[in-house]
């Protein structure tokens, strides 16, 4: 098996995450971070560790709305604030 690169995740992952571009952690915010627990990388890594983690968690955030609107019109479960 192949050993991956770091640059073979830009490949794979889809650039959905443009939306917070603008809005993302700095690399050297993130760098302060993980040198405060003893973490050394360079910043092409911890830029790719960065945006990574917002991609996990769009993706996350997607499922959960897609698993609440579910919810929402299945009238097996009954709303509890109503």
């Amino acid at each position: 098996m192949r050993k991956r690169k770091s640059n073979d995740i830009e490949k794979f992952s889809p650039n959905s995450s443009n939306r917070f571009d603008e809005k993302k952690l700095s690399i050297e915010y993130c760098q302060k971070k993980l040198r405060k627990n003893g973490l050394n990388f360079t910043d092409k890594q911890v830029e790719h560790i960065r945006d990574f983690l917002y991609l996990l968690a769009e993706i996350e955030y997607e499922h959960y709305k897609k698993i609440s609107h579910e919810e929402e019109s299945n009238p097996l479960h009954p709303r509890i604030d109503r």
